[in-house]
């Protein structure tokens, strides 16, 4: 027996009893490989036991490999090690895996000279090919962290702090604020009081409400102190960029801390965007008179500030929020009168968007074209400032003025097909189209103009219009509605068969068997055979970790694409599976057929527990499609998904709906942990969708009131419930509204594609 066997012998007799019930997380500070998450654990380990008769090389490399990352897991690193090591020398593909694994089994024992050894080789495999230049691999980029926690406790620092500056340069993001607290506290150590401050900063205000908050202020105070740090961790300036990035992230009770706290100190230009942070804080967590009178109290406070306008448009938005008639004329009012005040500020086209929008929603057209046209009338081509983005940010999408001209330019050509205007809503909508080829609103301005030219008699150009958007985007809602336009119009639907500019580039299909050298770049094969490998393993979460970073660096590879987003299904994480299949099959999605779209059809657009939704919706007269549709958008089928509003699991139902439904049902209110269980969420969400839908009546209600509320929804049927259904949609205010309805409409179009 070798001195690391026996080492290992004698440390897992001295370590802590094990088992599979022991499994959990891995302690904090730990890469997540090291604290994998895997379900069924005793199961795998039952299957993996049972392949074993007759196994012999790489096959039997793989189940080694299987059972000592099972077995580390469970607590049980001595066993582990030793099937991990002899993983290592059967199956080449997933060698540095089995070291990597077997490193951890070393490091727990506490042989951390051993395990430094160990990570060591596995970092310096720069790459999926372990070729110099090559990025990392997640185990090697693990490897490479779990070395300096080894260099740290056999005493050399100065190497410990190398290579956390070279892990920092691609951190992983959940070790990241452990890996800068610990950089910080070695540059301590050595005197590098420099570098202590750019790591202590960098954790304390990119990183708030990490654990490690307090440690990270408590030693940079006492460094500044005793003179050996210029940063300040509770000073105005820093307090209030933590508090900036708290509100980015929807962190915003903690936010309000930081901001209270900074406030007792700040005064002028400092004070008043405090205060503004403030609000938008409160705002956030739908405390909207708060919020109200917190943007109030800083106009009347400091009616001069730039930040005046801003604070206008946030003051009107709340007053919006609360709904009543009064309100959308004080809103308005407040608008006018910001758009009069300061006409050249960068708040500008913001106030106009949401004197625009609440124009619409009160069915005012004539008003509202007014506003866009205002809208209009200065041209693209404008850019925020660095400043007015800090101010209204998260009310923009880029940096650019543009976005709010492409949408008023759209809503003319509605609104003017809304008042009956429609040859002046056709020319529109066709200069929108060819002068925004590249806008998410072209497919609805096709179709508008298709239903324009039937109104004005126009055939040819109805069918070319409908026939364009049935062409280049026969899946999506408009390309849809645009084949079932023609259809009722009589419109010879063979035109929908080429676009005017000619017949479009054929996609790229997953059905279709990859061409040669479709995935030659080494890291793409590499990635691929030790995907196959770890799933042989029974190791489907490790596959998805070795795979996802190749796949995201090469989004087009449709191999790459296909073998990520099918390892991301077999772990029941849909959404990141559409993410890798759209960026390298949009325009399949876009126009391909049921059988071109066969093999991601389950990956996508699942009928996972189709029984209890039909069960469900049993006599309420809603399609299934329905709510397969609301279910992808809500939770991507995650049963375990929660909302930042506190909604729970697959349909996202708040405690308080289920809590009334019961009562309403003549039963127990379940409680919320209840909400995560498949099966009772679904009940609970089928039987509100089911009250609402027989008083509503109408699918786009439903879902308005689903994401809205039924106040909103009341307002919008009585000012625009007389218009189409679909311009109806058009004309909804609200961003997330909108967006949310035309998703889950276009989710049934493709549902009914793929299940016909």
């Amino acid at each position: 027996m070798d001195r690391i066997a026996l080492l290992i012998v004698v440390c897992a007799l001295l370590a802590p009893g094990s088992g599979w019930a022991q499994q959990g997380r891995a302690e904090p500070g730990l890469p997540r490989t090291a604290g994998l998450v895997v379900t069924d654990a005793a199961a795998r380990a039952a299957a993996l036991a049972g392949r074993e008769a007759g196994a012999a090389g790489p096959v039997l490399g793989r189940i080694r490999l299987g059972q000592g990352v099972l077995g580390y897991l469970a607590g049980d690193y001595g066993h582990a090690a030793g099937q991990l090591e002899e993983a290592a020398g059967l199956a080449a593909e997933i060698a540095g895996c089995a070291a990597y694994y077997r490193g951890l089994c070393l490091y727990k024992l506490g042989m951390a000279v051993e395990a430094l050894g160990i990570f060591q080789g596995v970092a310096g495999q720069t790459g999926q090919t372990g070729q110099t230049g090559s990025a990392r691999s997640p185990i090697a980029a693990a490897a490479l962290y779990m070395a300096t926690l080894c260099q740290e406790k056999t005493g050399v620092p100065e190497q410990a702090l190398a290579g956390l500056r070279d892990f920092l340069e691609r951190p992983e993001p959940g070790v990241l604020p452990y890996a800068l607290w610990r950089a910080a506290k070695i540059a301590a150590d050595l005197g590098q009081f420099d570098k202590v401050g750019q790591y202590l900063s960098r954790l304390y205000l990119e990183l708030p409400g990490s654990p490690l908050d307090g440690q990270a202020a408590a030693l940079a105070e006492s460094l500044a102190v005793g003179g050996r740090l210029d940063w300040r961790p509770y000073s105005v300036a820093s307090l209030s960029s933590r508090a900036a990035v708290l509100v980015r992230r929807a962190q915003n009770e903690k936010a309000l801390v930081e901001i209270d706290r900074a406030l007792v100190e700040a005064q002028g230009e400092q004070a008043a965007w405090l205060s503004y942070l403030k609000g938008k804080a409160l705002f956030a967590l739908r405390r909207t008179q708060a919020a109200r009178e917190q943007f109030e109290t800083l106009l009347r406070v400091d009616p001069g500030s730039k930040l005046t306008p801003f604070a206008r448009l946030q003051q009107a938005r709340a007053y919006w929020r609360a709904g009543a008639a009064e309100d959308q004329a004080r809103m308005e009012a407040i608008l006018l009168d910001a758009l009069g005040r300061f006409p050249d500020s960068e708040a500008a086209p913001l106030l106009r968007r949401f004197l625009l929008l609440e124009r619409l929603e009160s069915g005012r057209f004539e008003a509202a074209l007014e506003v866009a046209r205002d809208q209009i009338a200065p041209g693209p081509g404008g850019r925020f400032s660095p400043e007015a983005l800090r101010f209204a940010g998260d009310q923009v999408k880029g940096e650019s003025v543009d976005e709010f001209v492409e949408q008023a330019r759209y809503l003319e050509g509605l609104i003017l097909y809304a008042l009956g205007r429609f040859d002046e809503a056709a020319a529109k909508l066709e200069a929108f189209i060819r002068d925004w080829p590249g806008s998410q609103e072209v497919s609805g301005a096709g179709y508008w103009l298709g239903q324009a030219s039937l109104r004005l008699a126009d055939a040819p150009r109805a069918a070319a219009a409908f026939g364009r958007e049935a062409a280049l985007r026969p899946n999506s809602y408009y390309g849809y509605k645009s084949l079932e336009a023609m259809a009722a119009s009589g419109l010879p639907v063979s035109l929908a068969a080429t676009a005017p500019d000619g017949p479009p580039v054929p996609p790229v299909c997953p059905n279709e068997a990859p061409s040669e050298g479709m995935a030659v770049n080494p890291d793409a094969r590499i990635a691929i055979e030790r995907a196959y490998a770890l799933e042989e393993a029974l190791l489907p979460e490790l596959a998805e970790i070795e795979i996802a970073p190749v796949a995201q660096a090469d989004p087009a590879n449709p191999v790459l694409a296909l073998e990520a987003a099918r390892i991301a299904t077999v772990n029941g994480r849909h959404q990141a599976a559409s993410a890798f299949i759209f960026r390298a099959f949009s325009a399949c999605l876009s126009r391909g057929g049921a059988d071109q779209l066969a093999p991601i059809r389950d990956m996508l657009y699942p009928l996972k527990y189709a029984d209890l939704v039909r069960a469900g919706l049993e006599g309420a007269g809603i399609e299934a499609q329905f709510v397969f549709s609301l279910i992808r958008q809500e939770s991507f089928f995650d049963p375990a998904a929660v909302s930042g509003a506190g909604a729970v699991g697959l349909m996202q139902v708040l405690p308080e709906t289920a809590k009334g439904l019961a009562a309403k049902l003549g039963e127990p209110a379940p409680p919320r942990e209840r909400l995560f269980d498949p099966a009772v969420n679904i009940r609970y969400g089928t039987a509100y969708l089911a009250r609402k839908y027989a008083s509503l009546g109408s699918p786009v209600y439903l879902l308005c009131d689903y994401n809205a509320g039924p106040a909103k929804l009341n307002f919008w049927r009585a000012n625009l419930g007389n218009l189409d259904p679909d311009l109806f949609v058009e004309f909804i205010p609200y961003t997330e509204t909108r967006d949310y309805v035309r998703r889950i409409l276009a989710n049934m179009v493709m549902y009914k594609l793929l299940y016909k």
